[in-house]
């Protein structure tokens, strides 16, 4: 008996220092709930003064690159070829809006394109080769376009080897195609001269890479952030596998911005997580929970550590873009 009473005695000893050389550490990583800023209608007019762009007939993306807010779409159906619009806002001031910067088949050729919009890098291609144009975000003059690929095979219906995937690193995006079975190019913005070849023998790349796919900035792995995220190692050539020899997963990522990753949760208070490409959890912010958009989904960007949400917004009857911003601090 004497000896359970101690046990117990040294226990309870144990857990108060525990307790007290933790709250510290606890009170420290603490932080007030903040609240987060919306605005109706980003740039004080909307977007798309024309009206060229339908909700669920249209492709709307929003990125930002430095002074930058670029956004694109293209109407997914249209009788007379693919349209291409843009519009570009400055240090949150618009440029030019609704401006179409590129059309294809106008013929009425019949052979559609795959788009992939990086910025002001536009990347098209279909079975025969792939191509891109850049615009000038000034005024969305088309700067120059070149073809950067062309397959000398001819393409079966369910071939990824004609497709290309948009891709991310810390400081630039691109695209990645396969030129060959288990032979892969990645051409970024800025770098079109310079692509990255990537060997995959055992042919792993394929399953994963209708995912979201980021580039490590040290250019030594390919992550997929999907329902799970997977990782391949390219100078390995081969997926990470964990101890018991399955690829190994990461869960819970919601996207990747200049170098970090983050996952957000959508609860109340809603809490956003940095994590950097080694799955290291920077820092955890929470929000109180903002109001619920019912607008189109436009993208994430985190411009100077402050997270935006873009959503289409019919404000007063027009084609507008709403921002909910989430600042992390420093």
């Amino acid at each position: 008996m004497l000896i359970r009473q101690g046990t117990r005695i040294l226990l309870l000893i144990c857990f108060l220092l525990s307790y007290a050389a933790s709250s510290p550490v606890h009170a420290a990583q603490s932080t007030a709930v903040k609240s987060s800023s919306i605005s109706r209608q980003f740039g004080a007019a909307p977007f798309d003064p024309e009206r060229t762009f339908v909700a669920y007939n249209s492709d709307l993306k929003v990125q930002e690159k430095g002074d930058y807010t670029i956004v694109t779409w293209s109407p997914i159906y249209s009788p007379d070829g693919q349209h291409i619009y843009m519009s570009v806002a400055k240090k949150n001031k618009w440029l030019f809006r609704g401006k179409e910067v590129l059309t294809f088949n106008e013929t009425g050729d019949g052979s559609s394109k795959s788009i992939v919009f990086v910025n002001n890098y536009v990347f098209f291609g279909d079975k025969k080769s792939l191509q891109v144009a850049t615009v000038d975000l000034e005024d969305g003059r088309l700067a120059s376009q070149k073809t950067l690929h062309v397959w000398d095979k001819p393409a079966d219906a369910y071939s990824t080897a004609r497709k290309f995937f948009p891709i991310d690193t810390n400081d630039r995006s691109g695209v990645i195609y396969e030129t060959e079975k288990g032979k892969y190019e990645i051409v970024f913005e800025g770098e079109l001269s310079k692509p990255l070849k990537i060997d995959d023998p055992k042919n792993r790349i394929k399953g994963n890479i209708g995912s979201e796919i980021v580039l490590t900035s040290k250019r030594d792995r390919l992550i997929f952030r999907g329902a799970v995220t997977t990782v391949f190692n390219i100078y390995k050539k081969d997926m990470q596998y964990d101890a018991r020899g399955y690829d190994w997963i990461y869960r819970g990522l919601s996207f990747y911005d200049s170098g970090k990753f983050y996952a957000y949760e959508s609860s109340d208070p809603f809490s956003i997580q940095a994590i950097d490409e080694n799955f290291k959890v920077l820092s955890k912010t929470s929000f109180k929970a903002p109001a619920a958009s019912d607008g189109y989904f436009a993208g994430i960007t985190v411009k100077s550590n402050v997270v935006r949400f873009w959503n289409f917004n019919a404000y007063q009857g027009t084609n507008s873009l709403q921002v909910t911003n989430f600042s992390l601090g420093k």
